[in-house]
């Protein structure tokens, strides 16, 4: 445990779409893995405020997580509030990055998200 971890004051729950599986009546059915069931973070907001979006518009990171180096958040992954986050209820990791220190170890890793 790092002094980082310290900071870390939310939960989430993070998951991994699998697949998706069709019913016999045709609608479709995502699978998913759950990676961790209660995964801290330390969740912020990137921008404050109401946004107007065109129609069509790619959707731009409003949040950011952060997490210890050492866990597994790709791109896409998917995850729900657990306790500690005002704002968002469940959301999509749009891009993650690691954040190196000055002697070129890995501190943490720094996700953006989209409200979902």
């Amino acid at each position: 445990m790092s002094e980082f971890s310290n900071i870390l004051t939310a939960r989430i729950k993070l998951v991994r779409l699998a697949g998706t599986s069709t019913t016999p009546l045709g609608q479709q059915i995502n699978s998913e893995t759950v990676v961790y069931a209660s995964l801290p973070v330390r969740f912020e907001a990137i921008k404050g405020g109401i946004r107007m979006m065109a129609a069509g518009q790619q959707k731009v990171a409003q949040y950011k997580f952060f997490a210890d180096y050492d866990k597994d958040v790709r791109e896409n992954d998917l995850f729900y509030a657990v306790s500690g986050i005002q704002g968002m209820t469940r959301g999509q990791v749009s891009f993650v990055d690691t954040i190196v220190d000055f002697d070129g170890t890995s501190h943490h890793l720094e996700a953006e998200c989209i409200p979902l």
